[in-house]
C-alpha cells in the first residue's frame, strides 16, 4: 500500500456529508425565514384586524348616533308643523280677515275717533234688532260733478232740507281720449252727505252705493244708482228709527 493516498469512496463520502450538512442548513435557513415571515405576517395580521375592528366599532357608533339625531331631528319637525299649524287656527280664530277686518277697522276708527265704547257695544248689539222704518222711499235725481263741470242741478236734500247730498264722479272720455263734460258711471264716485252744522259722511265706490246718516234719533237710509239720463244718478232714500 502506497503512503499519503486516500481511498477514493472515503472522499466522496465526505464531499456527500458536506454537501449534506448544507442542504441542510440551508433548508433550516429557509424554514427559520418562512417561520419569521408567518410570525410577522400574523402579527400584522391580527394588529391590522384589531384597528378594523376598532374602526368598524367607531363607525356603527356614530351611525347610531346619526340614527338617533335624525329621530330626534323628525320628530322636531313632527313639533314644529304641529305648532305651526296650530298658530295658523289661532291667527284664524282671533285675527279676523275680509268683511269681519273691515268692520273691526270701522270700529277702531269710531274708537280712535273718541266714540263712547258703551255706546258703540250698544249699537252693535241693536243691530241684530229689527229696523223699524216708514217704508215710505223718496227718490230724487241730480247731476254728479267732475273735476272740469258743474251744474245747478248737482245737489238734492233729505229731512227737510237736514241733509245735503253731492257727488263727484270722474269725467267721461270719447273714442278719441277726449274729456266730457259728464261722470263715466263705470269708475268711482265720491258720494257726500253733509248734515246741518257741518257733519258730513263720505262714501266712495263704484255704483251702486249704499250709505246711511243719523239724524237724532232717525237713522236715514240711501241708495245710489246711475241715472237714466246720461250725468245723473239716482238716490233713493228712506227713514228708520235709530237704534
Amino acid at each position: 500500500m502506497t503512503l499519503g493516498l486516500h481511498d477514493p469512496h472515503d472522499r466522496r463520502r465526505r464531499q456527500l456529508r458536506r454537501t449534506v450538512v448544507r442542504w441542510l442548513f440551508g433548508v433550516s435557513a429557509l424554514i427559520a425565514a418562512g417561520a419569521a415571515i408567518y410570525q410577522t405576517g400574523a402579527s400584522l395580521t391580527e394588529r391590522e384586524a384589531a384597528e378594523l375592528t376598532q374602526t368598524l366599532a367607531k363607525m356603527d357608533a356614530r351611525v347610531q348616533a346619526l340614527e338617533r339625531e335624525n329621530t330626534e331631528l323628525q320628530a322636531g319637525l313632527i313639533l314644529s308643523a304641529r305648532r305651526l299649524k296650530d298658530a295658523e287656527l289661532a291667527y284664524r280664530r282671533d285675527v279676523p280677515g275680509g268683511e269681519v277686518a273691515a268692520l273691526m277697522g270701522r270700529v277702531r276708527d269710531k274708537l280712535a275717533a273718541g266714540v263712547d265704547r258703551e255706546r258703540l257695544a250698544f249699537l252693535i248689539e241693536s243691530a241684530g234688532k229689527a229696523r223699524k222704518c216708514d217704508n215710505k222711499p223718496v227718490t230724487k235725481r241730480f247731476v254728479v260733478r267732475t273735476p272740469i263741470s258743474r251744474s245747478a242741478n248737482d245737489s238734492v236734500s233729505f229731512a227737510k232740507n237736514a241733509i245735503t247730498v253731492t257727488a263727484l264722479g270722474e269725467s267721461a272720455r270719447n273714442p278719441e281720449g277726449k274729456v266730457e263734460a259728464w261722470f263715466d258711471p263705470a269708475l268711482a264716485v265720491t258720494l257726500r252727505l253733509v248734515q246741518l252744522g257741518g257733519k258730513t259722511t263720505i262714501r266712495k265706490g263704484k255704483l251702486p252705493l249704499h250709505t246711511s246718516v243719523v239724524v237724532k234719533n232717525k237713522e236715514y237710509l240711501y241708495s245710489v244708482v246711475e241715472g237714466a239720463q246720461r250725468g245723473f244718478v239716482e238716490i233713493t232714500g228712506d227713514r228708520c228709527d235709530y237704534p
